[in-house]
């Protein structure tokens, strides 16, 4: 057998794995017989197959990262500047005029752990 038998040999039995390994180049020169040609032809082209690999992954994260990290809408924005204020000045009890669903009261719930200090009151006019 040749060369380049013992290299496709080796990828073939390496797929999907060798390319990753974080031996792989010992792996590669062993295989090879510490062949220097060799070992740096089947590097090179375990290197050439795992980039598209590696980038599809780099791909596949940044999009469930970009599914994560959505922008905050408005009102999630002031519910946290809200809830960091009372935070801030250790506030015991709330009063929220206009609760709507009562959101706001909703949590602080998790803070307070109790429902004696908050309140919420919401007017509709007709």
């Amino acid at each position: 057998m040749g060369g380049e038998d013992e290299i496709e040999k080796l990828l073939k039995r390496g797929e999907g794995w060798l390319s990753q390994h974080p031996e792989k180049e010992l792996i590669v020169q062993r295989y090879l017989k510490r062949q220097r040609s060799l070992t740096r032809e089947a590097l090179e082209r375990l290197t050439e197959d795992a980039l598209p690999e590696e980038e599809a992954k780099v791909s596949d994260r940044d999009e469930e990262e970009q599914k994560v990290e959505r922008p905050l809408n408005l009102n999630e924005q002031r519910m946290g500047a809200v809830l960091s204020a009372l935070r801030g000045v250790g506030a015991k009890r709330v009063l929220d005029l206009g609760c709507g669903e009562g959101k706001l009261l909703r949590s602080l719930w998790p803070i307070t752990n109790s429902s004696k200090s908050w309140h919420g009151c919401f007017l509709a006019f007709d």
